[in-house]
């Protein structure tokens, strides 16, 4: 849908003239179960959001704390998604 395609590019546009991604989240998420939290999900590994191949894809690319994905559209909507932190994995032997 355009109007909704419209809306998430306005929305980019907002956080690149330096609105808080808080702010925006609050106002703009559909998402209820984040939006009050600022979007944040709880940490995720490879495979956790198999049913949205497309989200965890752009997540990962993402490389730097705070740094916000292009537009994009899944199954499920459009996002936006801004890292927070990578968590490193335990090395191999403690995980053995």
């Amino acid at each position: 849908d355009k109007a909704v395609r419209d809306k998430i590019f306005m929305i980019d546009e907002q956080l690149k003239k330096g609105r808080p991604w808080n702010e925006v989240c609050q106002e703009f998420s559909e998402d209820a179960n984040t939006k009050e939290a600022g979007g944040k999900l709880r940490p995720f590994g490879v495979g956790a959001l198999a049913s949205v191949p497309e989200f965890e894809a752009v997540a990962f690319a993402l490389r730097e704390p705070g740094q916000v994905s292009d537009p994009f559209s899944s199954n499920i909507g459009w996002h936006l998604v801004r890292l927070e932190k990578k968590i490193p994995l335990p090395p191999f032997a403690e995980v053995e």
